[in-house]
């Protein structure tokens, strides 16, 4: 953990708005052991770092970026074509 005039701490319910969940969902989180936290005179306090890491450990890479990796621009050109034929023309409805 960086030092402590370096680091921010989230209240629960700012941690579940940055996740976009419940305030029980994050409470669900820290008792699993899957969010560090630090108590203090009965508030929690969830450093910024560790919603980061919580995040960054669950992202998927879109899938398009993996052909780029590989190089395979015969799978790119066709996810692209894939996409265009999904979407409805222009004035068009579904």
């Amino acid at each position: 953990m960086p030092p402590l005039a370096e680091n921010r701490f989230l209240l629960a319910a700012e941690a579940a708005d940055l996740l976009r969940c419940s305030t029980r969902t994050i409470r669900r989180l820290l008792a699993r052991g899957e969010l560090g936290v630090v108590r203090s005179a009965g508030t929690i306090l969830i450093p910024a770092e560790e919603v980061e890491r919580y995040i960054m450990e669950r992202y998927t890479p879109p899938r398009i970026g993996r052909a780029v990796e590989r190089g395979d621009l015969k799978a790119i050109i066709d996810s692209a074509v894939e996409l265009h034929r999904g979407r409805p023309k222009a004035g068009e409805r579904r």
